[in-house]
């Protein structure tokens, strides 16, 4: 089983999103996932607006906590997902050893806007996850 891993800053808006669409279409069994954040504060929920966005899609965000990114979660992981190059470079810096799992996406930081920002950024999420899930279907 390939473990897939999303990173974003604060693990509270758009890891945790993308960690919840992966969950939903991905094969039942085939993946763990998980989600962490570079500068997370540990056991903050997702956003209101993540879990507001995420309820209108079935999927349950209500239980999120916010992990920091380990040295471990790296290590464990089969393919790191960053939410942005800056992401990446943090991430690297901190753990080198991640640089052949990295697959690194642009999707712009919904935090602090509205519930339409969250919509969008979850439309974006979406179109990344059905993509990468038919890469590592392929």
């Amino acid at each position: 089983m390939k473990n897939i891993l999303f990173v974003c800053t604060g693990n509270t808006c758009r890891s945790p999103m993308a960690e919840g669409l992966f969950r939903r279409m991905a094969p039942e069994g085939a993946y763990s996932v998980s989600s962490a954040g570079v500068f997370a504060r540990k056991d903050d929920p997702a956003s209101e607006e993540a879990v507001a966005v995420m309820a209108e899609k079935g999927i349950d965000l209500s239980g999120h906590r916010a992990r920091l990114l380990t040295c471990e979660m790296v290590d464990q992981a089969d393919l790191i997902c960053c939410m942005t190059p800056t992401h990446a470079a943090r991430l690297l810096g901190a753990f080198p050893q991640g640089e052949e799992k990295l697959l690194v996406w642009n999707i712009p930081d919904p935090f602090g806007g509205d519930d339409e920002i969250y919509r969008a950024c979850a439309r974006h999420l979406e179109e990344q996850v059905k993509t990468l899930l038919a890469d590592l279907e392929a």
